[in-house]
This record gives structure tokens, sequence and C-alpha cells, in this order.
């Protein structure tokens, strides 16, 4: 009897676990924000396991979900966030110590300092690198969020009392380890595992992969689609390629993709601007990483300009995104263009800001680079404003989703001339028409419906 009150009073009751959680700003947050909230929606009690505020790097206390049971742990800093302060902190002892030895010792002393280290260098030509690139790989293993994993777990095993559900939601994907630990101690848990990217098969950087780190993440992977109970996914090309290297689970595998909430426009219902006659504004919301960086973009928006098809002033570009790729500034890439009239970079805005931006372009841009199955979670947004799309990718599902949804044109972005004829078919009002069936599919409250109807429907099979 006592356990039937017990299993009654966890019942409908889903505890997410997501690192990323508002006010964090970046797009994962966003994701597992809808879920609270429509799950709330849908009849559920709702908690967050997450991380403190003061882990996050960029702050948007604009969006957020009222009653939820929040609960925030700490963890270990990554080592990668403490290598350049203690690079710098060594640079200046030893720039101390070199110049003290030149004073003192004089120009043939000081010359035998600055050898020393190079011929010990030299010794380990072999060894060093590979134990660089060792520690490296175990730093980013499976990512560099590892540091939450014992705060997590310790948090979420006390939880479990009261949560009858525990759904994961990765990258990154030491979220995953988590649940992953706590079915060994406990399996009194269902446990739905989410993956809005893949994990093993997206190539991870060449200095952060050593074999036993591959064999590693390979093993995680397999547990975690073994011991769940429901493994969902966001798009058809990813559910295909878990089916088809873990062909024994593949009915537990379903898709739920991200989809736009009407909610988050209806502050545009009476505010939003209507673009402008006069010039074209271009508008990308994101991030550049992964293989995305505007630079055709730029340079085919300048050769349209220098050869006199478009004219400045007829055209606008905002880029609310980092302000550097790679170490490289995008306000000089705007100058090497002779653009500095034409781009604006204004960094990470709030979530309403974002929006309102979004609402007055007449153009929007998407990056998918190297990404084939994946969709940028921007994109759904872009559906619902109804605007143009510029797509720049190297095909996969985004480019097939674009075609489908009649929203835009793709462009290849090693392709500068297709970029420039591209960019002037969009701003003459050329391309698909948009198919508004395919879009409806999008609906983020429909999509969530269906996955806590899923998810519930597990609780009865156990």
């Amino acid at each position: 009897m006592k356990e039937a009150v017990g299993l009654e009073r966890v019942a409908r009751r889903v505890l997410f676990i997501s690192y990323y959680y508002p006010p964090d700003l970046e797009i994962g947050a966003k994701r597992a924000a809808r879920l609270a909230k429509l799950f709330k929606v849908n009849g559920w009690q709702v908690g967050i396991l997450t991380v403190k505020e003061k882990y996050y790097e960029q702050i948007d206390r604009s969006y957020g979900v009222p009653g939820v049971d929040i609960h925030r742990t700490g963890m270990f800093q990554s080592v990668r966030f403490l290598v350049p302060r203690v690079k710098r902190f060594v640079a200046r002892v030893k720039g101390r110590v070199q110049r003290a030895a030149d004073k003192i010792a004089g120009e043939r002393e000081s010359l035998a300092v600055r050898e020393a280290p190079t011929a010990i260098a030299g010794s380990r030509r072999g060894a060093v690198p590979w134990i660089k690139r060792f520690i490296v790989s175990m730093i980013w293993l499976p990512d560099d969020k590892q540091g939450w994993v014992p705060f997590g777990l310790l948090r979420c095993l006390r939880l479990l009392a009261a949560y009858r559900i525990v759904y994961s939601s990765a990258p990154p994907y030491s979220t995953h380890l988590i649940p992953l630990l706590a079915s060994y101690v406990s399996r009194r848990f269902i446990w739905v595992a989410e993956f809005r990217d893949p994990w093993t098969t997206y190539q991870r950087p060449v200095f952060t992969r050593t074999r036993l780190g591959d064999w590693l993440a390979d093993k995680w992977e397999a547990s975690v689609i073994a011991r769940s109970a429901r493994v969902v996914v966001v798009t058809d090309a990813m559910k295909q390629d878990l089916a088809d290297r873990y062909p024994e689970y593949a009915d537990k595998i379903r898709v739920y993709s991200n989809g736009f909430d009407r909610d988050d426009f209806v502050s545009l219902a009476d505010a939003a601007d209507n673009p402008s006659a006069e010039r074209t504004t271009f508008v990308y919301a994101g991030q550049f990483a992964h293989g995305r960086n505007p630079r055709t973009f730029l340079n085919a928006l300048s050769q349209l300009i220098g050869e006199g098809t478009l004219a400045k002033e007829r055209v606008r570009v905002l880029l609310m995104s980092n302000t550097d790729i790679d170490g490289e500034s995008i306000e000089e890439m705007t100058r090497a263009y002779q653009l500095e009239d034409v781009v604006q970079c204004v960094g990470y805005v709030s979530y309403d800001h974002c929006v309102r931006e979004m609402s007055r372009a007449d153009i929007l841009l998407l990056f998918s680079v190297d990404q084939p199955l994946q969709v940028p979670a921007k994109l759904y947004e872009y559906l619902f404003l109804d605007k143009r799309i510029l797509s720049i990718s190297t095909g996969g599902i985004t480019a097939e989703l674009i075609d489908r949804t009649g929203s835009g044109l793709n462009v290849r972005p090693d392709d500068l001339p297709g970029m420039k004829e591209t960019i002037m078919a969009l701003i003459s009002g050329k391309g698909p028409h948009r198919n508004e069936a395919e879009v409806a599919k999008f609906d983020i409250r429909a999509i969530i419906r269906a996955l806590s109807e899923d998810v519930g429907g597990l609780m009865e099979k156990v």
C-alpha cells in the first residue's frame, strides 16, 4: 500500500536535467524552458536540475518559466577555463625572472638560460605533444562541462524520491552521464534521453581526440541508448543515424523536433515595425562557430556594391552574434570589405530584443555548415516570422527543410558567384512559394503535447 501511495505521489512529475536553462543565453536553454513550460501546460509538475547562474557566460532575464522547481548545483570549473590564466601568470613570472637574469648574469649566462629549455624540449619532441593532446582530450571528455557530473549526480539521487520521470537533454553530453550513473544506483525512475545534436558522429576538433577518448565516448553513448526508456531526437536524420548504429534499440528512438512558440511573439502584434521600402535589411541571430562564417556573404555584398549592382544605401546588415571568429573580429572583416556603413555587429542581445529585430528584417541569414543531421534552432523562429531566408549551407537536413517549407534559398558557403546571385534574387523578391502546411508542422505546442503523452505512456508500461 505504501508503494502505491509513493508511486501516486510522484506520478506526472518530471525532472528535467539540463546544463543550459534561463537566464542562460544559450539556445539550449530555450529548448529546456519550452519543455518545462509545455509539460506544465499538459498537466505535469516540473522540476529542473541545472547549474548555478554564475557558470553562465551570457545572461538574459527576459525569458523564463514561472511555477517550476529549479534545483541549481555547483560544479568543478573546467581546466580549460583555468589554462589561459595560468599561462598568463607563468609568462609574467618567466619575464621577470629572465629580466633579472639578464641584468645580473650578463649576456653569456642569459643566453645559456634561454637555450636550456629549448634543448630539453627538443629531446622530448615525441612525447610532449602526445602528453599534451592526451591531457586536453581528458579535459574534453565527454565535453568541458564534466565538472558538473558529481554535483548533478548527488542532487539527482536525492530528488529521485519526488520524480517518476527523469529527462536529460544534451549537449553538453555530460548531462547524460548524471542519469546514466544514477541508473546503476536506482532503477525506480524512468529515463528519457534527448539528443539535440549528434554525440559521437559529430567530429570534435582533432586536438581534443585520442583513441581512448573516442572509445569511451562510444561506450557512454551506447550505454545511454541501452539504459534509457526513450531516446528523443530532433530530426529524422538523427533518428536514422542512431537506428542504423543501434538497430536493436530502433523502436525506442522518436523524433520530436524543435519548433516555434507563438507566445514568444505575442508582443510583436502591435509593436513590430514594417520593413523599410527604401533599403533591404539582412539580420542574423545566432553564433559564428562550427564553420559558420559570414566572409563569403560579406565579400559578395562588397562586390555587388563595387560593381554598381547594389547601392550601398539600399542595404543594411545586422549581426546579433559573437563579435569575433577564431580571433578575427567582425569589425576588421567589415573594414576589409569596405562595408562599415552597411554592417553592424551588436553582439549578443536579450531574447526580446532579438525577436524584435528579426521581425523588422527583410531577409534572415541562416548558417549550417558540415552539420548534415541537425537544424539550427533559430530556423523555426524564422519560419514563424514568415521572412525570406538566405540559407548558407553545405546541405543536409537544414537545406532540405528550407526547400520543403519553401521559406528561402540555399547557397553553399564557398560559392561566391552563387552567393551574389542568391542575394539579388532574394532582394528582388524571387524565390519559392512558401508551403504553409509544412510550416504549421513546427508549432511547438503540438510537438511537446505529443511528447508529453509519449512520456506519460512510459509509466503505464512499467
